[in-house]
């Protein structure tokens, strides 16, 4: 964890961007695989990772915002479980960690409620059952409906606080991407895969990340089925021709994510027809990166790498017409069904739980609007500080192309006879990490090979 000034100061901050009441911040839970004794490993909830910094379960810190004191409720484990887990802080040691000066027993926590109904308590959404029925639990009828608690003003500020990242969390993410995530791609990149299965890499990559005292950000998508978007079977074995697609990214112990992903041939060498895709991809890449700045909103970027899609797209001879009338009808969609990119910080996509219509947009806006782009993740205008990926991609979907054809679908844009030629080409996505900066954006980590050159160049 950080110094407990980090902490006590955010905590400070949150307070002072709302009006009056107590928020509760909950740790998470261990989560049992079929009994408590076998538990899932556990990972804090990132919310209270951001303002307590204790990787402890079955915690929770109250702010009072009008008295401006935090408090931390917990249960000092008994002899009888000391046994299993050894020595453990204290709640009151614990607490000092993270700058909180008074302590008290999980217990306490319901009565303190049920002698404050009317007080305005704030809540985040509850993101697990488990969750759910431990403030049911907690409020026990003293609050006819505890889902009153979950405060959009709570939301707001802690958006707006999450998004905009600290030199400390840069570092975070950094030192990951440089001192662990990188190695993961080395792993692989540098290696003859032909008679390799997907398994075998995801053994060696994850591995690789354990041993250097993280874990993965997310679920790893190790696959020569690129063109399924989170596609984690890993039974294939990769032979020349494939395309091999990764998407993976260390955790720090800290839990600041990282999130990279890159495209190789299995062979070591593109063929001509994966090279005019690959390059393209790149270029999309790359055209979007050069209009990120302060003040300008991340869908136009998603709409500028469509727009980029949609015209290499023509000069290959798979789309046609009109390019911003396709883009209006969204036919680049058969090729790109995802958007450019998402915050990324404590969550690979930051503050999730909190829901797309408060994290994606400036304003809250709903999540069924009829002009909402499919699937675009992030949209709000971007700020200094905040920290995303961009990560286009061009698939060849065969079910999505099958069915497209056949409804006659967007006929005035697509040249079906020539993307059918292309229904095995599988999947092609570059991904990386970037900070918006004052004039512009910084790529976070060193960079990872992703050139034609440089990939062909490292076997």
């Amino acid at each position: 964890m950080f110094a407990s000034d980090v902490y006590y100061t955010r905590r400070k901050i949150l307070k002072s961007g709302m009006h009056s009441g107590k928020i509760l911040l909950f740790a998470n839970q261990t989560m049992p695989r079929n009994e408590p004794g076998t538990p899932y490993r556990f990972r804090q909830d990132s919310h209270f990772l951001y303002y307590v910094g204790i990787d402890k379960p079955g915690l929770v810190v109250m702010l009072d915002v009008d008295k401006d004191e935090d408090i931390l409720f917990g249960t000092n484990p008994t002899d009888k479980e000391l046994v299993w887990t050894g020595a453990v802080e204290t709640i009151e040691q614990l607490a000092e960690k993270t700058g909180i000066t008074k302590t008290n027993g999980l217990d306490y926590l319901p009565y303190l409620i049920a002698n404050h109904p009317n007080d305005q308590w704030h809540i985040l959404p509850p993101y697990t059952e488990e969750r759910r029925q431990f403030i049911r639990d907690m409020v026990k009828g003293h609050i006819t409906d505890w889902t009153s608690m979950i405060s959009k003003e709570l939301i707001r500020n802690v958006v707006e606080m999450r998004l905009t990242k600290e030199p400390i969390e840069l570092s975070e993410i950094e030192n990951t991407l440089n001192n662990v995530t990188s190695k993961m791609y080395k792993v692989f990149m540098h290696r003859n895969l032909e008679g390799k299965t997907e398994q075998e890499i995801v053994g060696e990559i994850e591995g690789l990340a354990w041993q250097h005292g993280c874990q993965v950000a997310y679920s790893s998508i190790v696959s020569r089925n690129g063109q399924i978007l989170h596609n984690e079977a890993y039974h294939n074995t990769l032979k020349s021709g494939d395309l091999l697609l990764v998407d993976a990214g260390a955790e720090a112990p800290s839990g600041y994510a990282t999130d990279i992903t890159r495209t190789i041939p299995v062979s070591g060498k593109f063929t001509d027809v994966q090279k005019d895709i690959y390059n393209l991809v790149l270029k999309m890449q790359a055209e979007s990166m050069s209009v990120i700045k302060p003040g300008i909103a991340y869908s136009q970027v998603h709409k500028h790498a469509c727009l980029t899609l949609i015209d290499g797209l023509k000069s290959l001879g798979l789309m046609k017409g009109h390019t911003q009338a396709a883009f209006e009808n969204r036919a680049h969609e058969l090729f790109f069904p995802h958007g450019l990119g998402h915050a990324m910080g404590l969550d690979v996509h930051d503050m999730g739980d909190l829901g797309k219509v408060h994290v994606s947009y400036d304003e809250p806006k709903s999540s069924n609007n009829k002009d909402e782009i499919t699937n675009l993740r992030f949209a709000r205008t971007l700020r200094e500080h905040y920290v995303l990926t961009v990560e286009p991609g061009i698939y060849f979907i065969p079910l999505l192309i099958d069915k497209w054809q056949q409804e006659g679908k967007f006929r005035e844009f697509i040249n079906y006879s020539e993307v059918v030629k292309l229904k095995n080409l599988g999947g092609i996505r570059i991904e990386d990490d970037i900070v918006v900066t004052q004039n512009g954006y910084r790529l976070l980590g060193h960079p990872i090979p992703k050139m034609i050159a440089e990939i062909e160049t490292t076997r």
